[in-house]
């Protein structure tokens, strides 16, 4: 069982799947690749001066992957329920559960342990 699903690999999913996955938890993403970011270039964004939306997804994806995080691409999910103690998200291929869930549509589901993931003191002491 993971510890974090994130439904949608735009860059809000990935970069919640990477600070998930950089704080040591075992993360999913289902990521089905119909993000408008392909169609974007990006200006001036945060440490980055210039780049196509396409290339910023695989520099997103590629820092994903460094941290062990499990890609699910080109799989869509069919939907996701609460079971009480997480979260399971189900899919053609069968059904993932975790004890925190993100969806792409800005609606999070939380569980006592999320708490633990947004906590000021661990995200400042992990990041770089």
């Amino acid at each position: 069982m993971a510890d974090v699903l994130v439904v949608g690999g735009g860059p809000a999913g990935l970069s919640a799947a990477l600070f998930a996955g950089k704080n040591g938890l075992d993360v999913t993403v289902f990521d089905t690749d119909k993000t408008w970011m392909h169609k974007a270039h990006l200006f001036n964004y945060p440490g980055i001066g210039s780049i196509d939306g396409s290339n910023y997804l695989s520099v997103l994806r590629e820092q994903v992957d460094d941290f062990g995080v499990d890609r699910q691409q080109g799989v869509a999910v069919d939907g996701v329920e609460s079971t009480g103690d997480g979260f399971t998200v189900a899919t053609e291929e069968g059904s993932s559960t975790a004890t925190i869930s993100s969806s792409r549509r800005g609606r999070t589901a939380t569980s006592p342990r999320a708490s633990a993931v947004n906590s000021p003191t661990r995200a400042s002491s992990t990041s770089t």
